[in-house]
């Protein structure tokens, strides 16, 4: 599951609860939740009593310096094995990508996990800048599963987008691709956001 929760007056209790109930009701066993800041380990408490659910936060890096997207993950379901926070390359220096590798406990298999959230603006660029970017120097560099999670700040229909599902595409003069390609699982499932998934064997 991706959420962008919305960092306005996030720190009410009223807010909270109400970001905490919703993730209750869809308990995922993973989440990337966007513009989520100081707030993050209430809505975790929140969350946990709701659900009875064992979450943790991805807590490596350089957490709550960047618009990125924190993961929270089910620990009786996986563990985590590293994680980090990894500033974007060619943005304004607020936006950055988490990441976190997860062992599945049952089975002992790797997953990926990235949350991304990319700058705001009036035209794709940007946003396809970073997701070449992203799938090129990170993404690619296990054969696990992944999941690219984020708020994208595209349109499904955006060149950044063709690019993650189709693995090429020409925009504003250029060709761009990147190594594998991803399933949309908005349209396959109910989901908030953007949800990426790369199955590899």
């Amino acid at each position: 599951m991706s959420w962008n929760v919305f960092y306005a007056s996030l720190g009410a209790e009223s807010r909270k609860e109400g970001v905490a109930q919703t993730l209750a009701d869809y308990s995922p066993d993973i989440v990337s939740l966007q513009e989520m800041w100081g707030e993050r380990f209430d809505i975790l408490a929140k969350t946990r009593a709701k659900t009875g659910r064992n979450y943790a936060l991805a807590t490596s890096g350089p957490q709550e310096q960047f618009w990125d997207g924190d993961i929270m993950y089910d620990r009786g379901l996986f563990s985590i094995v590293s994680d980090g926070v990894t500033p974007l390359n060619g943005n304004d220096g607020s936006r950055a990508m988490s990441w976190a590798v997860l062992r599945h406990n049952a089975t002992g298999a790797l997953l990926q996990v990235y949350g991304i959230h990319p700058v705001f603006c009036s035209d794709d660029f940007p946003v396809l800048l970073n997701m070449e970017w992203a799938v090129r120097e990170f993404v690619q560099r296990s054969d696990a599963p992944t999941l690219f999670l984020g708020d994208f700040n595209a349109w499904e229909g955006a060149a950044s987008q063709n690019l993650l599902r189709n693995g090429f595409v020409n925009a504003f003069n250029r060709d761009w691709s990147v190594p594998l390609t991803f399933t949309d699982t908005f349209r396959e499932n109910s989901c908030a956001d953007t949800v990426t998934c790369s199955g590899r064997s």
